[in-house]
């Protein structure tokens, strides 16, 4: 069949009122949603935008429809793994490298307004140690 529409470009969830809302042991509060930019201490390190899809990928890939990634589910303790699962939300590799490695290069936008051409493992590391969780997008 045919995708309704193409998204060329998505939003971090945590970032979005569909973000994930649950009690996180290691931070020792509830997480919700970030709304507002004063809450974000680090915004030049903090993924907003990211590549859903640069041109027409292969097969007939859902995410492509979507608006936003989920990144919570992204964590599986192995950093190839990790790519595998977002790569089935974005495209990973729109500016090079495998389309779900952690080598995979595509554009980000940041919080602060800047743009990087970056590599998926650079950014996603872990579930606590990532550019797109805010309390931990610090680099």
């Amino acid at each position: 069949s045919e995708i309704a529409r193409w998204t060329s470009y998505g939003l971090n969830d945590y970032l979005t009122t569909k973000g994930p809302t649950y009690a996180d042991p290691n931070l020792g509060r509830t997480v919700r949603p970030w709304r507002d930019l004063n809450g974000i201490q680090w915004p030049s390190s903090t993924v907003q935008f990211l590549c859903m899809t640069w041109g027409e990928p292969p097969g007939e890939p859902a995410y492509a429809k979507s608006d936003h990634v989920h990144v919570a589910g992204w964590f599986a303790g192995d950093p190839a793994e990790s790519a595998a699962l977002a790569a089935q939300e974005m495209q990973l590799n729109a500016h090079g490298g495998d389309p779900d490695s952690p080598q995979g290069r595509a554009s980000y936008g940041f919080l602060d307004g800047h743009v990087e051409i970056a590599a998926f493992g650079d950014l996603y590391r872990g579930f606590y140690d990532n550019n797109f969780f805010p309390p931990v997008a610090h680099r």
